[in-house]
């Protein structure tokens, strides 16, 4: 006797493949604030919601309002979370993507202004500001892939590059821009982290060229009449 397809099982809308959307805790955005202002708000909760997998963090703000936002690392209940374009770059933070130095971490990234946070949002995710342009600011996502996105829009500051320390990272598909040259960085072959220095002539490269999976082998010449292929030959 045959079985149902699961995309038949699915289709009957049944408890099992139905979101628990009537447990969903908050619809996360960014709290609305006016040009060139900012506005504080203080963590008083750290919770669980069923609809993500990262925490989301209760913040009262100054003007009365309570929102549930996105818990970036480091974040805690006392924490003092700003938002606008007028706030510090700092973990935590909530800034417009253009004011943030190259070599941040960053999540919950605004695709247009205001729409809340698109990318970025899952636990133990983030993303870096690569370069900035008059009209556009370069990220790199978790794919690796480099996206430009508005730089009015809004996202969470995750952890500041320190000055002096090396970028590590696993994505041995990123093109090297001219905006990285000079950098310092740990690229992963597999094995363990090769260190970098980014040069001119490396531009348009991917940074897995620079730190290779296994070592060539040199093999010394062939004996005289012998060939590499001779042991294929068949015999007569």
């Amino acid at each position: 006797m045959g079985k149902r397809l699961i995309s038949q099982n699915r289709g009957r809308g049944t408890p099992t493949y139905r979101a628990p959307s009537h447990k969903y805790k908050a619809d996360l955005r960014h709290p609305r604030v006016d040009e060139n202002t900012s506005l504080q708000g203080e963590v008083i909760d750290i919770e669980h919601d069923p609809a993500r997998s990262a925490p989301i963090a209760k913040v009262a703000f100054e003007n009365g309002e309570e929102l549930f936002l996105l818990a970036s690392e480091g974040v805690a209940v006392g924490n003092i979370i700003e938002c606008g374009d007028d706030a510090e770059v700092k973990p935590g933070n909530i800034v417009p993507i253009g004011n943030v130095p190259e070599g941040f971490f960053i999540c919950n990234i605004e695709s247009k202004p205001n729409d809340g946070g698109k990318f970025v949002r899952s636990s133990g995710v983030y993303a870096t500001v690569v370069t900035h342009e008059p009209t556009r600011t370069a990220v790199s996502m978790p794919s690796g892939n480099i996206k430009w996105l508005n730089p009015d829009g809004q996202k969470k500051v995750l952890h500041e590059f320190k000055e002096g320390k090396k970028i590590r990272t696993h994505h041995r598909d990123m093109i090297i821009l001219p905006e990285m040259i000079g950098i310092a960085i740990e690229v992963h072959n597999g094995k363990e982290f090769v260190n970098v220095e980014l040069q001119p002539e490396m531009i348009g490269h991917r940074f897995g060229e620079f730190a290779p999976t296994r070592s060539r082998v040199n093999h010394g010449s062939a004996g005289v009449g012998a060939t590499r292929s001779s042991k294929f030959v068949p015999l007569k």
